[in-house]
């Protein structure tokens, strides 16, 4: 009876809230504002169907997506179908990176990797296929154990777009580690007591089916680990994030002359290294359910260093693009979460991609 009051009390107190992805994505927010995909169908596939699940192969670190058939998200051979791939081609753009190259938050055709094949099939026909190597989760290091295992041919050209998951290690409180494994449960069972442990158990059973689990019990929204509460230990990870991301990104470009392949890579947005925030993204930053507090902290402290190690590595002659304020110029609303964006963010990226790698070309 006090359960079900309880509940009851919370959809009355906080509706209209949204307290997760779905609740917000549904409410069709401003990103999504005239996008001609956007329907109920879409958000769940995009939520909870597609991809239906993530493999990870045992032995490494790697993960993939399981093969989807659907309306709006295909992936075939644990690849992001990329839409408009020419009959024939010359060579391959190999584009990898993490969530916000899979791309959930779009259709197939909306992709940054769509949308950058489009611009090359318009300037240089028949010459080149873009694969989306694009994982939810995955690192800088885990991009370069992705890369050595495509077949790299000639006059290819290899992409890196992160930096948010380099970042989000700050959770975890082991910057050599990786998010979607041992290191995400560390994270979840460091340093709690027995209390602590069952919310987190409450919390992963009930919180789709109860508003007041969702709210009141969230473990995510205030909880800081110790490690992010230790000045000493911050200023120790920030010098491994910043060892470590240059040193990936120097092995990739390595790996890739070897092959006779160019290699480029971005350090990418946030919502927090936005300078012209809209109004719609000011009021998102305050939501502490899209955007919990220790993922805030973990991307105000890597992107302290990790512009810095871009340009060391810049220095060392690698061809990199600091895109950190790509949307500066921009009057709207891109973000639906801390770095997840939607069509027309993608088309701007995939444009500054474009324009880079492309530059001594289209001189």
């Amino acid at each position: 009876m006090t359960l079900g009051v309880l509940e009851v009390a919370t959809r009355v107190l906080y509706s209209g809230e949204c307290r997760n992805y779905y609740q917000h994505r549904i409410s069709q927010p401003e990103p999504y504002q005239d996008a001609d995909y956007f329907s109920k169908a879409f958000i769940q596939e995009s939520i909870f169907d597609q991809p239906g699940k993530w493999i990870n192969i045992e032995g490494t670190r790697m993960i993939y997506p399981t093969n989807f058939d659907g309306k709006y998200f295909n992936v075939t051979e644990h690849l992001r179908v990329t839409t408009n791939s020419p009959d024939s081609f010359q060579n391959t753009i190999h584009l990898l990176g993490g969530s916000t190259i899979y791309n959930a938050e779009v259709p197939d055709q909306y992709t940054v990797a769509s949308n950058l094949q489009r611009k090359i099939n318009k300037k240089f026909p028949n010459q080149y296929r873009v694969i989306n190597y694009g994982v939810t989760s995955i690192n800088t290091a885990q991009q370069v154990e992705r890369l050595k295992m495509i077949d790299l041919k000639p006059n290819d050209k290899v992409i890196f777009y992160g930096g948010v998951n380099d970042g989000l290690l700050f959770t975890t409180g082991k910057m050599d580690g990786w998010i979607m494994g041992e290191n995400h449960i560390v994270y979840n069972k460091s340093n709690l007591n027995l209390v602590q442990k069952l919310r987190f158990k409450i919390y992963h059973s009930l919180h789709r089916k109860s508003h007041f689990v969702e709210k009141i019990l969230n473990p995510y929204t205030y909880n800081i680990p110790q490690h992010l509460s230790d000045s000493i230990r911050i200023e120790e990870m920030k010098s491994q994030l910043s060892n470590s991301y240059e040193q990936s990104i120097l092995i990739a470009d390595k790996w890739c002359k070897k092959s006779g392949t160019y290699f480029y890579n971005f350090l990418q947005p946030t919502l927090l290294t936005r300078k012209n925030k809209t109004a719609y993204e000011k009021e998102l930053l305050k939501n502490q359910y899209l955007i919990p507090k220790v993922w805030n902290l973990a991307l105000k402290y890597s992107y302290e260093v990790l512009p810095l190690a871009h340009d060391k590595i810049q220095k060392q002659g690698v061809s990199t693009k600091d895109l950190r304020h790509i949307f500066d110029n921009s009057v709207q609303s891109h973000y639906l979460d801390y770095c997840h964006i939607t069509d027309k963010g993608n088309h701007i990226v995939a444009i500054a991609i474009f324009d880079f790698i492309f530059k001594d070309s289209i001189q």
